[in-house]
């Protein structure tokens, strides 16, 4: 009979999930309402397996924190369009929020592309709507989709890459000569 560990490899029982609550963040989300603490509860099943971000209730409210915890944000707000004439022609979001580093704190702008006009404008409008947790949130849900994005685009051009070098190499070995034979 095998007997397995549930604990995961880190011996940490919340090992890939992204929603992670702190001591401290047990006493915020105290004085949370239950409507709130609903959201959070479903976003923690709708983050578990994110790769790349997390969403950390501390003593001091949301965080959203790179899996490799070199960058943090906090005050997610919503850059608004000034001139209205310029939304027809939308196909980005830019969120402003506070990003921390290791040696560092400043404002940031985040930008998210969108394929068109109509998908920037229901995201703008989305956000600009979204009480204070649910920017965390989707904020939180846009930066994995970005960096699950760029992964993907990384990956892709290393397959290429690698194609590439392969069929070079056949090249070679079927047309390849020694210096002194030319």
């Amino acid at each position: 009979m095998q007997i397995s560990n549930n604990m995961n490899r880190f011996h940490s029982p919340n090992f890939g999930m992204a929603l992670k609550i702190t001591q401290k963040g047990q006493k915020f989300l105290e004085n949370q309402s239950m409507n709130v603490l609903g959201k959070i509860a479903k976003t923690g099943e709708e983050m578990n397996d994110y790769k790349f971000w997390d969403l950390v209730v501390d003593g001091n409210g949301y965080n959203i924190i790179k899996k490799d915890r070199l960058i943090r944000y906090t005050s997610p707000m919503l850059e608004k369009e000034a001139d209205p004439n310029k939304m027809q022609f939308m196909k980005s979001v830019k969120i402003k929020a506070d990003r921390y580093t290791s040696s560092s704190q400043a404002a940031s702008h985040l930008t998210f592309e969108y394929p068109n006009n109509d998908s920037a404008i229901k995201a703008y409008d989305k956000f600009s709507k979204l009480p204070e947790e649910e920017r965390y949130i989707e904020l939180t849900r846009m930066l994995e989709q970005q960096s699950a994005q760029i992964a993907e685009d990384q990956k892709f051009a290393q397959k290429a890459m690698e194609e590439k070098q392969n069929f070079v190499a056949d090249l070679f070995e079927k047309f390849g000569t020694k210096p002194q034979e030319i």
